[in-house]
Protein backbone atom coordinates (compact mmCIF):
# COMPACT_ATOMS: atom_id res chain seq x y z
CA UNK A 1 0.00 0.00 0.00
CA UNK A 2 1.31 3.57 -1.22
CA UNK A 3 1.62 5.78 1.77
CA UNK A 4 0.31 9.18 0.08
CA UNK A 5 0.53 13.18 1.17
CA UNK A 6 -3.18 13.15 0.10
CA UNK A 7 -4.10 10.73 2.95
CA UNK A 8 -2.95 13.21 5.41
CA UNK A 9 -6.47 15.09 5.42
CA UNK A 10 -4.54 18.25 7.09
CA UNK A 11 -7.55 21.10 7.37
CA UNK A 12 -6.85 24.83 6.79
CA UNK A 13 -5.87 26.11 10.41
CA UNK A 14 -4.21 28.71 12.31
CA UNK A 15 -0.27 28.60 11.65
CA UNK A 16 0.82 27.34 14.94
CA UNK A 17 -1.95 24.66 15.07
CA UNK A 18 -0.92 23.96 10.92
CA UNK A 19 3.11 23.43 12.39
CA UNK A 20 2.34 21.03 15.09
CA UNK A 21 -0.26 18.93 12.85
CA UNK A 22 2.27 18.68 10.31
CA UNK A 23 4.85 17.44 13.04
CA UNK A 24 2.20 14.67 13.58
CA UNK A 25 1.96 14.27 10.22
CA UNK A 26 5.64 13.50 9.92
CA UNK A 27 5.30 11.21 12.69
CA UNK A 28 2.91 9.39 11.24
CA UNK A 29 4.84 8.85 7.82
CA UNK A 30 8.49 7.74 10.23
CA UNK A 31 6.15 4.63 11.20
CA UNK A 32 5.19 3.84 7.99
CA UNK A 33 8.61 1.69 7.32
CA UNK A 34 6.58 0.01 4.01
CA UNK A 35 7.31 3.00 1.67
CA UNK A 36 8.21 1.53 -1.16
CA UNK A 37 9.76 3.23 -4.77
CA UNK A 38 7.02 3.54 -7.57
CA UNK A 39 6.84 0.63 -9.93
CA UNK A 40 4.84 2.31 -12.45
CA UNK A 41 6.38 5.59 -14.24
CA UNK A 42 2.73 7.02 -14.75
CA UNK A 43 2.46 6.93 -10.82
CA UNK A 44 5.30 8.68 -9.49
CA UNK A 45 4.02 11.97 -8.23
CA UNK A 46 4.07 13.46 -4.80
CA UNK A 47 0.51 13.47 -4.15
CA UNK A 48 -0.26 9.75 -4.52
CA UNK A 49 2.81 8.10 -4.32
CA UNK A 50 5.38 7.08 -1.63
CA UNK A 51 7.77 9.23 -3.51
CA UNK A 52 5.36 12.74 -1.36
CA UNK A 53 5.94 11.06 1.94
CA UNK A 54 9.63 10.47 1.46
CA UNK A 55 9.91 13.72 0.25
CA UNK A 56 8.33 15.52 3.01
CA UNK A 57 10.57 13.93 5.51
CA UNK A 58 13.89 14.50 3.45
CA UNK A 59 12.36 18.04 3.61
CA UNK A 60 11.76 18.13 7.00
CA UNK A 61 15.05 16.82 7.63
CA UNK A 62 16.57 19.67 6.13
CA UNK A 63 14.76 22.75 7.71
CA UNK A 64 14.53 21.60 10.80
CA UNK A 65 16.19 23.79 13.69
CA UNK A 66 19.04 23.63 14.65
CA UNK A 67 20.09 21.27 17.43
CA UNK A 68 16.68 19.53 16.68
CA UNK A 69 16.86 15.63 16.88
CA UNK A 70 16.38 13.96 12.80
CA UNK A 71 12.42 11.91 12.68
CA UNK A 72 14.85 9.33 11.06
CA UNK A 73 17.88 7.57 11.42
CA UNK A 74 20.56 8.34 8.68
CA UNK A 75 20.00 5.08 7.06
CA UNK A 76 16.05 5.33 6.97
CA UNK A 77 16.34 8.93 4.94
CA UNK A 78 18.99 7.21 2.32
CA UNK A 79 15.81 4.87 2.05
CA UNK A 80 13.94 7.91 1.35
CA UNK A 81 16.61 8.99 -1.31
CA UNK A 82 16.57 5.63 -3.00
CA UNK A 83 13.12 5.65 -3.26
CA UNK A 84 13.24 9.69 -4.80
CA UNK A 85 15.99 8.42 -6.99
CA UNK A 86 13.92 5.05 -8.60
CA UNK A 87 10.82 6.98 -9.48
CA UNK A 88 13.47 9.42 -11.55
CA UNK A 89 14.84 6.17 -13.36
CA UNK A 90 11.46 5.16 -13.92
CA UNK A 91 10.18 8.54 -14.92
CA UNK A 92 12.76 9.03 -17.48
CA UNK A 93 12.79 5.28 -18.79
CA UNK A 94 11.99 4.74 -22.28
CA UNK A 95 11.13 0.54 -23.56
CA UNK A 96 12.40 0.35 -27.20
CA UNK A 97 9.86 -1.22 -29.50
CA UNK A 98 10.80 -3.85 -32.00
CA UNK A 99 11.56 -1.62 -34.35
CA UNK A 100 14.25 0.24 -32.34
CA UNK A 101 11.97 3.08 -31.39
CA UNK A 102 11.39 4.09 -28.28
CA UNK A 103 8.18 4.15 -27.15
CA UNK A 104 6.91 7.58 -25.68
CA UNK A 105 3.28 7.37 -24.04
CA UNK A 106 2.41 11.30 -23.74
CA UNK A 107 0.08 9.51 -20.97
CA UNK A 108 0.95 9.53 -17.07
CA UNK A 109 2.44 13.23 -17.25
CA UNK A 110 0.12 15.33 -15.45
CA UNK A 111 0.14 16.59 -11.55
CA UNK A 112 -1.71 14.40 -9.43
CA UNK A 113 -0.34 11.18 -10.29
CA UNK A 114 2.59 11.36 -13.15
CA UNK A 115 5.59 13.32 -14.14
CA UNK A 116 5.24 16.73 -13.27
CA UNK A 117 3.84 15.41 -9.88
CA UNK A 118 7.43 14.55 -9.39
CA UNK A 119 9.02 17.41 -10.66
CA UNK A 120 7.26 19.46 -8.40
CA UNK A 121 8.55 17.11 -5.14
CA UNK A 122 12.05 17.61 -6.80
CA UNK A 123 11.51 21.12 -6.75
CA UNK A 124 10.08 21.18 -3.44
CA UNK A 125 13.61 19.55 -2.06
CA UNK A 126 15.37 22.34 -4.20
CA UNK A 127 13.63 24.54 -2.08
CA UNK A 128 14.78 23.22 1.19
CA UNK A 129 18.32 23.34 0.01
CA UNK A 130 20.77 25.75 1.76
CA UNK A 131 24.30 26.34 2.07
CA UNK A 132 24.26 24.49 5.00
CA UNK A 133 20.93 22.73 5.91
CA UNK A 134 22.28 19.06 6.77
CA UNK A 135 25.48 17.55 8.47
CA UNK A 136 25.07 14.23 7.11
CA UNK A 137 26.93 14.59 4.30
CA UNK A 138 26.93 11.87 2.18
CA UNK A 139 23.04 12.10 2.46
CA UNK A 140 23.16 16.47 1.38
CA UNK A 141 25.51 14.54 -1.36
CA UNK A 142 22.96 12.35 -2.71
CA UNK A 143 19.94 14.97 -2.55
CA UNK A 144 22.09 17.51 -4.37
CA UNK A 145 22.45 14.96 -7.53
CA UNK A 146 18.55 14.46 -7.20
CA UNK A 147 17.67 18.30 -7.28
CA UNK A 148 20.83 19.16 -9.41
CA UNK A 149 19.89 21.48 -12.68
CA UNK A 150 20.87 18.39 -14.55
CA UNK A 151 18.44 16.54 -13.36
CA UNK A 152 15.50 18.62 -13.15
CA UNK A 153 16.30 19.79 -16.93
CA UNK A 154 16.04 15.87 -18.03
CA UNK A 155 12.41 15.60 -16.11
CA UNK A 156 11.49 18.76 -17.76
CA UNK A 157 12.47 17.58 -21.71
CA UNK A 158 10.97 14.19 -20.96
CA UNK A 159 8.00 15.99 -19.89
CA UNK A 160 7.58 18.21 -22.78
CA UNK A 161 9.20 15.89 -25.14
CA UNK A 162 6.02 13.91 -24.99
CA UNK A 163 3.86 16.89 -25.08
CA UNK A 164 5.14 17.33 -27.90
CA UNK A 165 4.44 13.93 -29.67
CA UNK A 166 1.09 14.32 -27.95
CA UNK A 167 0.39 17.08 -29.80
CA UNK A 168 1.13 15.51 -33.08
CA UNK A 169 -0.70 12.43 -32.22
CA UNK A 170 -4.00 14.10 -31.53
CA UNK A 171 -4.18 16.79 -33.74
CA UNK A 172 -6.81 16.32 -36.55
CA UNK A 173 -5.61 15.87 -39.79
CA UNK A 174 -7.82 19.11 -41.28
CA UNK A 175 -6.28 21.35 -38.32
CA UNK A 176 -2.87 23.37 -39.03
CA UNK A 177 -0.23 22.80 -36.24
CA UNK A 178 -0.74 26.38 -35.80
CA UNK A 179 -3.72 25.95 -34.97
CA UNK A 180 -3.28 23.53 -32.48
CA UNK A 181 -1.97 23.68 -28.94
CA UNK A 182 1.74 22.86 -29.30
CA UNK A 183 1.85 20.83 -26.58
CA UNK A 184 -0.76 17.91 -24.99
CA UNK A 185 -0.98 15.42 -23.03
CA UNK A 186 -3.80 12.98 -21.90
CA UNK A 187 -4.94 11.42 -18.94
CA UNK A 188 -6.46 7.99 -18.73
CA UNK A 189 -5.92 7.91 -22.48
CA UNK A 190 -8.62 11.19 -22.68
CA UNK A 191 -7.27 14.97 -22.99
CA UNK A 192 -7.71 17.46 -20.83
CA UNK A 193 -6.74 21.50 -21.05
CA UNK A 194 -7.56 22.34 -17.34
CA UNK A 195 -6.05 22.89 -14.14
CA UNK A 196 -6.74 19.48 -12.57
CA UNK A 197 -5.36 16.85 -14.94
CA UNK A 198 -4.78 18.71 -18.50
CA UNK A 199 -2.22 21.09 -20.02
CA UNK A 200 -2.49 23.95 -17.45
CA UNK A 201 -1.92 21.37 -14.59
CA UNK A 202 1.13 19.63 -16.35
CA UNK A 203 2.79 22.78 -17.16
CA UNK A 204 2.71 24.46 -13.56
CA UNK A 205 5.33 22.61 -12.09
CA UNK A 206 7.74 23.66 -15.69
CA UNK A 207 6.96 27.12 -15.26
CA UNK A 208 7.56 26.74 -11.65
CA UNK A 209 10.95 25.42 -12.55
CA UNK A 210 11.94 28.63 -14.65
CA UNK A 211 11.63 30.49 -11.07
CA UNK A 212 13.72 28.15 -8.25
Amino acid sequence: MDWRVADLNLSIIPTPELEANAQQACARMVRCVSMKPPKDASRVSFMETDVGCATVLIAQHLTRPEGEKPLLDLHSYQRCVSILRSAVKLALYRPVHASNVPLMPYDGCEVLYGRAGLLYALLLLRSSMTVETCSDGSLTGDIKTLISFDTLRKVVDDVVERGTMGAEATRPPDVAPTAWSPLMWSWHHKLYLGAAHGVGKSMSPIALDLFI
